[in-house]
């Protein structure tokens, strides 16, 4: 009797875990198959790891916001580069690593970093605060990067959030303009990629965004540099990040802090890494296949004073990149339920 109300008891459960995976409810992180859950599984062959955290193959789970430990997951857009005002998470271009680095320039870390990138012929977008470039050491950093071919882009000005639930359009208008005349002021162009400050937006927001001509870029790989603070916790998560991945087909849109030491301390390993998985580090715009980097050039890119020119990968074509088959969420909450009798 009491086997036969486990049973019972076991697949409520797994009913009710399931039921969640297409919605809006978040399911307990312990109990997690994949994605972001702290084994990081890789699903089988076939099936697509949800942004909830479960394995599965029907669209709820395949939709294009599924995490990156996907091996079923469709094939990233080739279509032409999203309009303005647009929320965007990931790369279209499989096989593409856009490095990101938010909150600089710091007059003393980003000099480093600039160092390492040019060193490994890398490219990369800076995600600048406006509030960073009010002296002529800080302009004039900025314009080594760019005059070094990485990416400019605004993070507002005072990292404000641009949810317009707590912060009025005016307010936000006046954050964007502030950053780009200052980011104007460094490099003479205007820019037209934006990341919100801690990724908060509302649709108003993105509206907003877009009359503004931004596109608003998000991430699908943090670092959580700014978190734990650790330059071992940011290795492991390229490790486990890149330990499944598939450059014939995945992408990534990683985010970083060039105000941290912990992800610019090891800039030059996590580059080899990415590398040596076969993928391509470039720009925001790169990965988009989008060619107009800054407002009013032409969109074919031709009037780009610098240039996206991308690492070369190591292995493009890595026999090791195999979909390893893993046990899913369904037998660890099994587990877990037997573990209470």
């Amino acid at each position: 009797m009491r086997f036969s109300s486990l049973i019972i008891f076991a697949a409520s459960l797994t009913l009710t875990h399931v039921s969640n995976v297409g919605g809006q409810t978040t399911p307990n992180p312990a109990q997690l198959g994949c994605g972001n859950s702290p084994s990081l599984v890789q699903c089988q062959a076939g099936y697509c790891c949800s942004k909830h955290g479960f394995c599965g193959a029907t669209q709820d789970f395949c939709q294009t916001n599924c995490l990156f430990q996907c091996d079923g997951k469709p094939e990233a857009s080739k279509g032409p580069a999203p309009t303005e005002g647009t929320y965007i998470h990931q790369c279209n271009v499989p096989g593409t690593f856009a490095m990101t680095f938010d909150d600089g320039p710091h007059l003393t870390l980003t000099p480093k970093l600039l160092d390492v990138l040019k060193s490994k012929n890398v490219k990369v977008t800076f995600f600048v605060l406006g509030n960073m470039l009010e002296s002529p050491a800080s302009q004039q950093l900025l314009k080594r990067a760019y005059d070094e071919g990485h990416h400019i882009a605004s993070h507002t000005y005072d990292h404000i959030s641009i949810d317009t639930r707590i912060m009025s359009p005016d307010r936000i208008k006046s954050e964007m303009n502030r950053t780009d005349e200052n980011i104007f002021k460094s490099i003479g162009k205007h820019v037209r990629y934006m990341r919100p400050p801690t990724g908060a937006y509302t649709p108003e927001s993105l509206e907003l965004m877009k009359s503004l001509g931004y596109q608003v870029i998000y991430w699908n790989l943090d670092s959580l540099d700014w978190k734990n603070r650790d330059s071992n916790q940011v290795r492991e998560i390229y490790v486990n990040a890149l330990k499944g991945a598939d450059a014939s087909k995945h992408q990534f849109l990683a985010l970083h802090h060039d105000i941290h030491p912990y992800s610019v301390d090891i800039a030059a390993e996590l580059i080899d890494m990415v590398t040596n998985a076969g993928f391509r580090i470039v720009t925001v715009p790169e990965c988009l296949g989008d060619k107009q980097l800054y407002k009013g050039d032409p969109v074919d890119g031709s009037g780009s004073s610098n240039t996206n020119t991308t690492s070369v990968s190591k292995n493009s074509a890595n026999p090791n990149h195999s979909g390893s088959l893993y046990a899913g969420a369904l037998l660890a909450g099994m587990m877990a339920v037997f573990a209470m009798f």
